[in-house]
């Protein structure tokens, strides 16, 4: 109680509010709330995707100019004058320096429950009388923040006002790894059959390989045919060499004890039993948000390496009907940026989506 009143307290500025909230094991959740310089009609509560990350979510390319995505979100949330909270995941901290970023004893205790749990610490402190007291309140997810946020719903947490997010995660965990894992080269391989001549030539790949999700993986060589085409049944083939070794290494992954580290020990980036989760975890995040009646806006990126556009589609329309709205960018990758996984999001695409929060909570209070 007194950690939320030691928070409120510059409630009457526009300064960031900085909380620390306990999650339902001890650990301390850091984060901070960025106030419009106007009345603020609402918060939204920021869940970060897959990663260490602190709560400015530096997603930009590795060696390249670093990309704050949350941070850059929630200043366009403000001019809006909607009051956006970020916060660490829990073994970050925040603007460390890299030596000191990662708390190696408390990132292995990351495992779905307890980051869910961490998001639930967050969200009731956002709504408490003795935290931000905010009435109106909606969820911006990355990726995997999704599944966190579904995760929420089924524990019967209050529905926020909207969910909305980029790249976002609507299937179940199973169903996404396997695509990135053992489906997404021989989908982008197909994808290049640019002239529909049943054939994907090296020329095809050299020429257009940059624009599908294969990009990710930063070469070129592994795509080019040795006898310079790709033949229908040499994808097959490619598809059936992949469905042959997906359950040894499943059976590899769950070998490992849940509380270990995950990857290793020395740079420990949460728990086994996380990471386990991607070959167990079977329930879909659309089931899961559907138990909120309230509406739910996925931005998708067309050559997004991580979350398939078309297994999001198909899981969102079977569990959230028409509540669900899915918008689909052209050209554009996980973060909603020109990159197949990174940031930085397109202006035009982070606008449209504050433009939608803004909206939601503009409902929500008329509603109040």
């Amino acid at each position: 109680m007194l950690i939320h009143m030691i928070a409120a307290l510059s409630l009457d500025s526009n300064l960031p509010v900085t909380f620390a909230v306990p999650s339902t094991d001890g650990v301390i959740v850091h984060g901070q709330a960025d106030r419009p310089e106007v009345s603020s009609i609402g918060a939204v509560v920021m869940v970060a995707g897959t990663g260490p990350f602190d709560r400015d979510v530096m997603f930009g390319e590795p060696g390249g100019e670093p990309t704050p995505v949350f941070l850059d979100m929630a200043r366009r949330l403000n001019a809006r004058g909607i009051t956006a909270i970020r916060y660490d995941k829990r073994g970050v901290r925040f603007r460390a320096e890299p030596g000191r970023r990662l708390d190696r004893i408390e990132a292995v205790t990351a495992t779905t429950d307890r980051m869910r749990d961490d998001l639930g610490a967050v969200y009731n402190w956002t709504r408490a009388s003795d935290g931000l007291g905010a009435q109106c309140v909606a969820f911006f997810g990355h990726s995997e923040g999704f599944a966190h946020i579904g995760r929420l719903a089924a524990t019967g947490a209050p529905a926020p006002a909207a969910v909305v997010g980029m790249g976002a995660l609507l299937t179940d965990p199973v169903r996404n790894f396997r695509w990135n894992l053992a489906e997404r080269d021989s989908w982008s391989l197909r994808a290049l059959d640019t002239d529909g001549d049943g054939v994907t030539t090296n020329e095809e790949v050299r020429s257009g390989l940059s624009s599908t999700p294969a990009a990710v993986n930063g070469v070129i060589e592994p795509y080019l045919a040795p006898d310079g085409v790709w033949t229908a049944e040499d994808i097959a083939d490619l598809d059936r060499r992949w469905n042959d070794l997906y359950p040894a290494l499943r059976a590899q992954a769950l070998a490992a004890p849940d509380e270990g580290p995950w990857p290793n020990a020395e740079q420990p980036l949460g728990s086994m039993q996380w990471s386990k989760s991607w070959y167990l975890d079977e329930v879909p995040v659309a089931r899961n948000l559907a138990l909120w009646d309230t509406p739910v806006i996925a931005h998708l990126g067309e050559r997004d390496s991580q979350t398939h556009p078309a297994l999001q589609q198909e899981a969102g329309a079977r569990f959230l009907g028409e509540r669900l709205k899915i918008v689909v960018h052209a050209g554009l990758g996980h973060t909603l940026g020109l990159h197949p996984t990174y940031g930085p999001m397109q202006a035009d695409a982070a606008d449209a989506m504050a433009d939608e929060l803004y909206l939601a909570l503009q409902r929500c209070q008329f509603a109040s």
